[in-house]
């Protein structure tokens, strides 16, 4: 049985420091990875793809804060063979 292949984008922010740089997410906007840091913070948050845009800032439904904006800014996005 041949299982079906997952759409993964990484999202990569503006380095400023911060203790993220990178988000993986599926088709449905789900981060499923968050590196190089604060996965346990981040990860099962909910992308809200109208922002999902380079040189703009994220928003996204978090599973314990609620909406919340990202302040680093799209730099790129890419699409991850999965």
């Amino acid at each position: 049985m041949m299982s079906k292949k997952q759409t993964v984008r990484r999202i990569h922010f503006d380095d400023q420091g911060q203790d993220f740089l990178t988000w993986d997410i599926d088709e449905n906007g789900k981060v499923l990875e968050c590196k190089p840091f604060m996965g346990g913070m981040w990860n099962g948050s909910i992308v809200d793809f109208a922002f999902l845009k380079e040189g703009r800032r994220l928003e996204c439904d978090h599973p314990r804060v609620g909406r919340c904006g990202i302040k680093y800014r799209v730099v790129k996005i890419e699409n991850l063979e999965s």
